[in-house]
């Protein structure tokens, strides 16, 4: 149950993910959409601005070639004059040609005015949404006005030549100029008119484009503020549907987390729940065990529980893990005893703990982890250790640890070819010892010249007793003369050695070497015929045996 309601809130989660993501899609685009409007219609509005500073430019233009048309037809300038004021208005009406061509276009105007100049040129520019005015012929009249123009630079020429030579042609000159003024009031009029027609139409045009902007501007708002409240809304749905369910996996998983410390805190092992890097849930066992109140306080002085494991040379420790590997996986690996760490308790106690490792198949945890406590199994698994291997009474090893030893060794030595030599010692006359001072004077002689020997050979010789009195010692790579310094060493310090309490000892000693032929029966009969024989030669003293022979 708990994984449906899980697999639902990420389903709602990923829903309300994906509808701010639509949403802020669709608002990018809507955006996009209006600026790009409103670039256009900007454009439209440049144009019908370009058009009405145009046309005022085209009536300034009229107004100058008006005014040079009069102030050339008044008569009053000498041919220069007149030339000057033809050139001007041809220049003029060259500009508003050029403006008139920059309106049919749908031009931009930009003005380039020099400071050592009066001319003022318009360029035309290429834009999307073009003018396409009508030019009311006004380039047509324009062109017969020029004419005029012609005609009246004629007359001009022929008046001043006529009030020179005083030609009576003079008075029919003069009508002629009259009747060409006459008719030129009515010509500038009818362009200026068509002029403002157009300033007209682009202000009442421009007017529409920024009503259009505006009501586009407002939709746009009134989309933006719907598409804004209806992705409010579908989140609100969806926030409350994630929260419900949130608010159910809480309770379901806080019943699971008491139910699951109540099973932890059941057993008197320590035992954690972990996800492979952090402790997630710990037992009371396991708080109290370390002295901490809340798993959250023992993460912050630790970041896993094998920081607190000691180094032991039995026992799983760090030392053991190569860099980067996780110890949980290293130790499901391992035999029993690499399962076993030591951990120091709360009052500074080494205690031991076997680890068994179980994994959780629920999604937040990984693995159930817990700590029995076997220092007292591991105490007695010791003392029954020990109890097989040494001798209670000297606390050397026993005949079955030499053994051991022995074969061991005797395998090495036919493996590798290496020196082998045995030493066999008894005690002289030490039932006489018994007899006379008693069991207890005897053990006391037992174990000091079990201390004696130990205290005078290697620490790769291995030393036992034998049964009774009798001793043996083990030497690895130990020729015939280091055996037998060694095994003279020994019987003349006991020998010579005075103890209180107890009688002065002898001993002796039956030596021989073993070879890669003999068996372990084979080399005490030869080491046994040693002793015997120097227990036959007066005691007190040291003979060798080669293989079957008894040499003194």
């Amino acid at each position: 149950m708990s994984k449906v309601k899980d697999k639902s809130t990420l389903k709602y989660i990923i829903s309300l993910f994906g509808l701010f993501a639509i949403s802020f899609l669709v608002l990018i685009l809507t955006h996009m959409y209006f600026l790009n409007l409103v670039a256009n219609l900007d454009k439209k509005t440049k144009n019908q601005e370009s058009k009405i500073k145009i046309s005022g430019f085209i009536i300034e233009d009229i107004a100058k070639i008006r005014s040079s048309f009069f102030e050339m037809s008044a008569g009053t300038s000498d041919e220069n004059g007149i030339k000057f004021f033809y050139e001007d208005i041809q220049s003029n009406i060259l500009s508003i040609n050029k403006s008139l061509n920059i309106l049919d276009k749908g031009g931009v105007l930009e003005r380039d005015i020099a400071s050592n100049l009066i001319q003022i040129n318009y360029i035309a520019g290429s834009v999307e949404d073009s003018i396409f005015i009508s030019k009311k012929a006004i380039q047509s009249k324009l062109a017969e006005f020029l004419k005029i123009v012609d005609e009246l630079s004629i007359v001009l020429y022929d008046k001043n030549k006529y009030m020179k030579e005083k030609n009576f042609q003079l008075l029919k000159t003069m009508k002629t100029i009259k009747k060409i003024n006459k008719s030129m009031p009515s010509f500038f009029n009818k362009i200026h008119n068509d002029i403002n027609e157009v300033i007209l139409g682009a202000e009442s045009k421009l007017n529409e484009i920024r009503f259009e902007i505006a009501s586009k501007k407002k939709q746009y708002n009134y989309m933006e503020l719907i598409l804004i409240i209806i992705t409010l809304f579908l989140s609100l749905v969806f926030a409350l549907k994630i929260a419900k369910q949130i608010f159910e996996m809480h309770k379901i998983l806080t019943l699971k987390s008491k139910k699951l410390h109540a099973i932890l805190d059941s057993t008197d092992n320590m035992v954690i729940v972990t996800d492979g890097k952090k402790i997630n849930l710990g037992n009371d066992t396991f708080l109290n065990f370390f002295d901490y109140k809340s798993i959250e306080a023992f993460s912050q002085d630790y970041d896993c529980i094998c920081e607190k494991f000691l180094d032991h040379e039995d026992y799983f420790s760090l030392r053991l893990l190569k860099e980067g590997e996780n110890w949980i996986e290293y130790v499901q690996e391992q035999k029993s005893v690499q399962k076993i760490v030591t951990i120091m308790n709360r009052n500074f106690e080494p205690r031991s703990f076997s680890i068994n490792i179980k994994e959780y198949k629920e999604e937040t945890y990984k693995y159930v982890i817990s700590f029995a406590d076997i220092t007292e199994i591991k105490i007695e698994s010791k003392r029954y250790e020990k109890l097989a291997t040494f001798d209670s009474l000297t606390n050397i090893y026993n005949r079955q640890k030499f053994s051991e030893v022995f074969d061991y060794e005797l395998n090495r030595k036919k493996r590798y070819g290496t020196d082998l030599a045995l030493i066999i010692l008894d005690i002289d006359y030490f039932k006489k010892v018994n007899d006379t001072y008693g069991h207890d004077i005897g053990d006391h002689v037992l174990i000091n010249f079990a201390k004696i020997v130990k205290e005078n050979i290697r620490i790769q010789d291995t030393f036992a007793r034998w049964g009774g009195e009798e001793f043996v010692i083990l030497l690895p790579q130990t020729d015939l003369d280091g055996v037998m310094t060694i095994a003279e060493k020994i019987r003349a310090i006991v020998e010579n050695n005075v103890e209180v309490k107890i009688p002065q000892i002898t001993t002796s000693v039956g030596v021989t070497l073993i070879n890669s032929k003999d068996s372990r029966k084979n080399a005490f009969i030869r080491v046994d015929e040693a002793l015997y024989k120097a227990k036959n030669s007066g005691r007190n003293c040291v003979i060798f045996a080669k293989k079957n022979e008894v040499i003194v």
